[in-house]
C-alpha cells in the first residue's frame, strides 16, 4: 500500500477504475457479436442461392473475401426454434463431427457433436455461415429440443413433413414471417454483459472498502 500512496495513487479508486474497464470490455465484446435482430424462422435457407437472398435481406456481408457479419441460420442451443442473424465475428471453421449452434443468452456460437447422426453429419471442416451443405443440422423437432437425425429423437410427425425441416419452401415461410407481428418473428436475445458488470462493479466496490481500512489502520 504505502508504494501506492507515496505515489499519490487513491487504490480504492484505482481498483474500482480498473475493475469498470473491464466490465466495459466485457460487454462491448458480447453487444457486438450481433448488429442486428434474431429472427426466428421455421426452416433455414436450401442452397447458396437462398442463402445469399437471405443475406441480403438482413443486410449481412455476402462478399465470400470477407469473413465476418456473414449471415448465419442455426439453431439454438436449446434446440427450440431456428435463428437466423448477421454473425459480426470472423466466421468460425467448424470441425469434421460437429454442428453449430447459437447461444443466445451470450450471443456466441457453440459446437454440437453429431457423429451419433443416423445420416448427414458434416464429414469435413466448414465454415459455419455455409451449414446449407449440412442440412440436418438445422432440422430439429422443437418440442423435443432434438436433431431429427438423432435416433433418439422421438417425433410425433414424419421427418419431411415437421415444420422445422426442408420439406417446406424457404421463400414461403420467410415471406410469411416477414408478414407476422414483431414479437413473434424475432427473439430478442438477452445480453449477460450487464451482470457481468453489476458483478465485476460490487467486486470493485468491496476491494476498495477493504482495502480503505487496510490503510486507515
Amino acid at each position: 500500500m504505502a508504494h501506492f500512496k507515496d505515489h499519490g495513487i487513491n487504490f480504492p479508486l484505482f481498483s474500482m477504475a480498473t475493475f469498470m474497464l473491464i466490465a466495459m470490455h466485457i460487454s462491448l465484446d458480447y453487444s457486438n457479436v450481433i448488429q442486428n435482430p434474431v429472427h426466428r424462422v421455421t426452416n433455414c435457407p436450401q442452397n447458396d442461392t437462398e442463402w445469399k437472398k437471405a443475406s441480403r435481406r438482413l443486410n449481412c456481408t455476402d462478399d465470400d473475401a470477407k469473413s465476418v457479419n456473414r449471415y448465419h441460420c442455426l439453431p439454438n442451443s436449446e434446440l427450440s426454434t431456428l435463428l437466423e442473424f448477421c454473425y459480426s465475428q470472423t466466421r468460425t471453421l467448424v470441425e469434421e463431427g460437429n454442428c453449430m449452434q447459437l447461444v443466445s443468452s451470450i450471443h456466441i456460437l457453440n459446437n454440437y457433436r453429431c457423429d451419433q447422426f443416423d445420416t448427414g453429419c458434416p464429414d469435413i471442416p466448414y465454415f459455419s455461415d455455409k451449414t446449407y451443405n449440412y442440412l440436418e443440422c438445422v432440422e430439429i423437432d422443437p418440442e423435443n429440443h432434438c436433431y431429427l437425425a438423432e435416433p433418439s429423437c422421438k417425433t410425433t410427425t414424419s421427418k419431411y413433413s415437421s415444420r422445422y425441416t426442408i420439406s417446406s419452401s424457404y421463400e414461403e415461410t420467410s415471406s410469411k414471417s416477414s408478414t407476422a407481428k414483431k414479437e413473434d418473428e424475432e427473439e430478442k436475445v438477452s445480453i449477460i454483459a450487464p451482470i457481468i458488470l453489476t458483478i465485476l462493479l460490487l467486486i470493485a466496490i468491496f476491494v476498495g472498502i477493504f482495502c480503505w481500512k487496510l490503510r486507515v489502520k
